[in-house]
């Protein structure tokens, strides 16, 4: 009998704590499920950590598996595990991650692979038969593991690659480690129970000034301050939870979680009752951890790896309202109503003891409730309390559509483009002919009545019964002339939700368009609830938004907060909200959703970057600092990940550039995951890829940088070696060109100097001609002297001729005289002329004062057969008259001017005289030609001149030759 009453005593016991536990049944934590068919191997999941790229590892029977916000990857024994399945998950400080197998197998991933730890797996499966590593903690050159069934604590030297021996004795029973700083803590174990389910998955936890250990169905505290475990401090679950592992929620309150066979719990040992919450209802949970973004994610037992959001948002899934939609909301005196978009009307106790539904027959979706007095709600139609229980007022002839309270006994209210005064019992119309239409929001404030429609803000001065002076404000301010969605009364003004422009807020002067960078996509607002005047909260389509400004007179945004289905909620599409003792209860299109209003923190963490790497047509490259890449392969992939699990779906999460040298910064947004470039010129590029969390605050963005080599052609090596070889070959040809130049010109030289010889040869054959050509002349006079006994005339000729004979044959020896010698041999030949002609003509010879006589030296015998010519040719047929002018001057500084003219009959054929070729009818003159082209081709002067021209009575023969 005492055994049954102690029986009866415990299952009284049990079921009031299991009651304590579910005292708020009908609201749970929303949560998410990833199972089998979102890609987990198993429901079995035995463990989860978080490593530092942000990736979820995870435990099962059937291998492990990582998550990275997109994809479960799964490691078995064909990608080297040691085992299939696999307990505990333990990281090392040289970025390893280390999994226990359930052979005694020790297997570690080293970010591209798994490989199994060989000598402690021998140690453990050579020894110890049926056993495996419990839990193990690293220090920089030691791992201390403890085996489940076996007794003591082992250590294993990676220096030495040797196992220790227990470091405990034999019959003390191990606990758990974790490590603190530099140093390893042990707890040595403080229950010992025969189930060793309860035994191989167990973990501790370590806040800022507490060691939680967890063991058996108990749960102690040990304080780091006073370095001692609080007994006292314990809490025994045996009687309804069967505890497994724990986690620290907040060190500050004293809040964690205890994963249980029979569930997870919220605990603190401070609360009278320990356990706060029940947050998992017969979830067998194996364990529970905490991301970087502050979600929790629990491993089960059977039902894969679940997902909680940290806001602890709350939703009345064991309720009818579960999946309704709901579009208006109202809490008062620990009573819920819902109104729904079929025309139902929820009513819900808060400890959900009683609910029920009233139903409008009209099937028009109830928009809003107002109460009016504690037994009266206005909601489509008069909602009456009677006997405790609320029902529609029967032969209820109004029909509300959008409420706005008047004053404590009566309301505004709209049916299509009308508005009623109502004041419980009566309604008047006060608008039946305004100019209103299709009134989507209502709004008095005491001064204005302000009317939203479908295209325009407008107000109207209002008295009781009689509203007047109407105002479009939206033909004043084109921001206006939109839907107004919403119209909530704000401080000195109304805040208004304007479709496709989003907040703004009015005061009836001037609306301000209330701007922040994370507003843009959310202009789109169903209601405003405003919590004070520095906090509004924006129920859109995209999730819930809060506002907060920097003071009550500033429209300038501190902060923006989007909270979503990420978060908790049961759906993005808020339609109504309401705030009553702290908690907001919002109306979704799934439901009913509850959160405390502390509890909406912002989201500070930025996702976590990885790029894994980069492919080509040929090759994977795994993410380096730097990435060479050969000239071929100028096009390529980039891949890259970012980690959170609270990605907003309404914006891009990536944004990425690809900067070459000098080049400016343009950020392209993206939701891929791999980028593509093609073609690239070969240069240094550096990549660069950031992630916004769903608040639109961007990660530091993270770098890789990219050398695309160019061809050999286009090197500087190649060019270096190419002007090399350039300046090499052309000093060659230079070489060359300047060896056959110099042999060309000695050859050119002596062919010149051998022409040179020809002309000279010549030259002084042109003047030894003109010697028996004189001589031949000068003796035919003597002979007709001779001839005609003319003994003396004979004898002055030959006197002087002889001596001009000298004077020829010395000049005739050179190629240049001087002048005052040229011009003795000139007279001398002109006097012996003069004479053998019986002074037939006269001569006159000028010279210019600027010409130095005795200085100069010209061509010798060129004068003399221009003036044999004349006196031969240009005086033939004349007895007497004849006359001869020479005249030398400075054609320039080395050059002389010489001009011979004459009075006798010309010359016939002038061409034909001038062309050497034709010319016959004088020898003299055709030797000049002759060497006038000679000298002119051996010295290369184009100024030395011979012309010959005909004037009106005589011959006028220019020379210009070179002088020395």
């Amino acid at each position: 009998m005492p055994t049954k009453i102690y029986l009866f005593i415990r299952l009284f016991i049990w079921i009031s704590a299991i009651l304590f536990c579910y005292g708020i049944a009908g609201q749970s934590i929303n949560y998410r499920v990833y199972d089998t068919e979102n890609g987990l191997p198993s429901s079995e999941i035995y463990s989860g950590w978080q490593a530092n790229d942000g990736k979820l590892w995870f435990t099962s029977d059937r291998g492990v598996f990582n998550y990275n916000g997109y994809s479960f990857k799964i490691y078995t024994t064909n990608e080297g595990l040691g085992n299939n399945t696999c307990f505990g998950i333990f990281p090392r400080e040289d970025g390893t991650i280390w999994f226990t197998g359930f052979d005694g197998s020790l297997s570690y991933y080293n970010g591209t692979n798994f490989q199994v730890h060989q000598e402690i797996t021998d140690f453990v499966k050579n020894r110890y038969l049926n056993d495996w590593i419990d839990f193990c903690v690293f220090s920089s050159d030691k791992m201390y593991f403890e085996l489940t069934k076996t007794k003591g604590l082992y250590v294993y030297d990676f220096k030495t690659r040797k196992v220790q021996r227990p470091i405990f004795p034999d019959d003390m029973k191990t606990g758990s480690m974790a490590k603190i700083g530099n140093s390893v803590f042990y707890v040595t174990r403080l229950l010992n129970t025969s189930n060793p389910v309860y035994n191989f998955i167990r973990a501790v936890n370590i806040d800022a000034n507490n060691y939680a250990l967890s063991r058996g169905n108990k749960v102690y505290r040990y304080s780091l301050n006073s370095n001692r475990f609080h007994l006292e401090d314990s809490f025994d679950f045996h009687s309804f939870i069967q505890a497994k592992n724990l986690l620290v929620r907040n060190s500050f309150s004293g809040d964690f979680f205890v994963s249980a066979a029979n569930g997870l719990f919220l605990c603190n040992f401070q609360h009278p009752k320990f356990v706060k919450q029940a947050i998992l209802d017969n979830v067998n949970t194996n364990n529970i951890i905490q991301d970087h973004e502050g979600n929790y994610w629990a491993s089960t037992f059977n039902r894969g790896v679940i997902f909680i959001p940290d806001i602890d948002i709350q939703s009345y899934d064991e309720t009818i309202v579960k999946n309704e939609k709901i579009l208006s909301i109202y809490h008062n005196n620990n009573e819920l109503f819902a109104g729904s978009g079929s025309g139902q009307i929820f009513i819900l106790n808060d400890n959900n003891s009683e609910q029920y539904y009233l139903d409008v027959k009209q099937r028009i979706p109830i928009e809003q409730f107002i109460q009016i007095t504690p037994d009266k709600i206005l909601a489509q139609r008069n909602v009456d309390r009677v006997n405790g229980k609320w029902q529609f007022k029967n032969k209820d002839p109004f029909n509300f559509q959008l409420i706005t309270p008047y004053d404590s006994v009566s309301v505004l209210y709209s049916r299509q483009n009308a508005i009623v005064h109502y004041d419980g019992n009566v309604g008047i119309s006060v608008a039946d002919r305004s100019p209103l239409n299709l009134i989507k929001s209502l709004c008095y404030t005491g001064r204005k009545l302000w009317i939203g429609t479908i295209s325009s803000l407008w107000s109207a001065d209002y008295k009781p019964y009689q509203a007047y002076n109407y105002v479009n404000y939206g033909k004043i301010f084109p921001i206006l002339a939109q839907r107004i969605n919403d119209i909530q009364p704000f401080r000195e003004g109304i805040l208004l939700s304007v479709f496709g422009n989003g907040l703004v807020y009015f005061d009836g002067k001037k609306p301000i368009l209330v701007v922040h960078e994370k507003l843009h996509i959310h202009n789109l607002i169903n209601r405003i609830l405003i919590i004070n005047e520095n906090q509004v909260l924006l129920l859109t389509n995209n999730g819930l938004i809060q506002i907060k400004f920097h003071s009550e007179k500033s429209f300038k945004i501190e902060s923006v907060e989007l909270y979503d289905v990420n978060d908790g909620l049961s759906s993005n599409f808020i339609n109504a909200a309401f705030l009553s003792k702290g908690k907001i209860y919002l109306g979704t299109n799934k439901g009913i959703n509850v959160v405390t209003l502390d509890r909406l923190k912002p989201c500070l963490v930025k996702p976590i970057i990885n790029i894994i790497g980069l492919k080509t047509s040929d090759s994977i490259f795994r993410f380096s600092k730097q990435i060479i890449l050969k000239p071929s392969q100028n096009s390529f992939i980039v891949e890259f990940e970012g980690i959170s699990f609270k990605k907003s779906n309404t914006r891009p999460f990536y944004k990425y550039c690809l900067l070459a040298r000098n080049s400016d910064t343009v950020w392209a947004y993206t939701n891929d995951r791999t980028i593509q470039f093609t073609n690239l010129n070969a240069e240094e590029y550096e990549f660069l890829i950031s992630a916004q969390n769903k608040n639109s605050e961007w990660a530091p963005f993270k770098s890789m940088k990219i050398v695309v080599k160019p061809y050999f052609t286009n090197t500087w090596g190649f060019r270096f070696a190419l002007i090399a070889w350039i300046i090499l070959v052309s000093w060659f040809i230079y070489k060359t060109r300047r060896k056959n130049n110099l042999l060309k010109q000695e050859q050119e030289k002596k062919v010149e100097m051998m022409g040179i010889r020809a002309m000279e040869n010549e030259l002084m054959s042109l003047r030894n001609q003109m010697n028996p050509h004189f001589v031949f002349n000068s003796l035919n006079s003597i002979q007709r002297y001779i001839i005609t006994n003319n003994f003396s005339d004979a004898n002055t000729y030959i006197t002087r001729f002889s001596k001009l004979m000298r004077t020829s044959l010395s000049m005739s020896k050179l190629e240049f005289i001087g002048l005052d010698k040229e011009i003795d041999f000139v007279s001398t030949y002109l006097d012996l002329e003069k004479l053998r002609f019986d002074n037939l003509f006269n001569y006159t010879i000028i010279i210019d004062d600027e010409v130095e006589i005795e200085l100069t030296q010209l061509p010798s015998l060129l004068i003399q057969p221009l003036l044999e010519n004349s006196i031969k040719h240009g005086f033939k047929n004349m007895k007497q008259g004849g006359e001869i002018t020479l005249f030398i001057s400075l054609f320039d500084e080395s050059h002389l001017l010489i001009e011979l003219t004459d009075n006798g009959k010309g010359i016939e054929n002038l061409g034909d005289v001038l062309n050497e070729n034709k010319s016959k009818n004088s020898f003299g003159l055709g030797i000049v030609m002759q060497r006038i082209r000679l000298l002119k081709e051996r010295m290369n002067d184009n100024k030395i001149s011979f012309e010959l021209k005909n004037l009106s009575r005589g011959v006028k023969a220019t020379l210009i030759v070179p002088v020395r």
